[in-house]
């Protein structure tokens, strides 16, 4: 058994234009999620993770450049974060490496959490130092049995010059 300060929840607020995770549904979304908020405060955990509600099931994965969740503001800081004093709050959901550095500069998250860009870019957290650019993600190939699209992609300095 850990300890409380060693232990991260992650949450999914969602919003009425995007899609539900597993079709989850409420009467009230922002009331229950500022309640279950509330009472994670109490316990001092490591992280609470708030996924952004800014994905449209894959809708845009053959052109990321299209995609508007990349574009959308934030929705949760602005409704949770005051309500959450246990430590610290990550994001996650629909960030590009500026919008990140964006989000934790004006104090929305302490931190922000990448999935699809770390799967994709193996040298993730350099490429983000040095402001590199990122290879797309195939979302055909998560939780894909077999190794494609998770040890395959290149790292910056394994992609040719003549295609950075």
């Amino acid at each position: 058994v850990f300890p409380f300060s060693r232990i991260g929840v992650r949450i999914s607020p969602h919003a009425a234009d995007t899609l539900k995770y597993y079709g989850t549904e409420d009467s009230d979304p922002d009331a229950l999620y500022a309640h279950v908020i509330k009472s994670l405060s109490k316990y001092k955990l490591a992280y609470l993770l708030l996924t952004e509600p800014r994905w449209f099931g894959g809708a845009y994965d053959k052109d990321h450049s299209t995609d508007p969740g990349f574009e959308m503001a934030l929705i949760n800081p602005a409704k949770f974060r005051h309500l959450y004093t246990g430590g610290a709050i990550i994001g996650a959901g629909g960030f590009t490496p500026s919008s990140a550095e964006v989000a934790v500069r004006e104090g929305s998250y302490d931190a922000v959490a990448f999935g699809r860009w770390f799967i994709s870019n193996p040298d993730l957290v350099d490429r983000l130092r040095r402001k590199l650019p990122l290879n797309p993600y195939e979302r055909k190939t998560f939780y894909a049995s077999g190794p494609g699209g998770y040890v395959d992609y290149p790292s910056f300095d394994q992609v040719p010059e003549e295609k950075r």
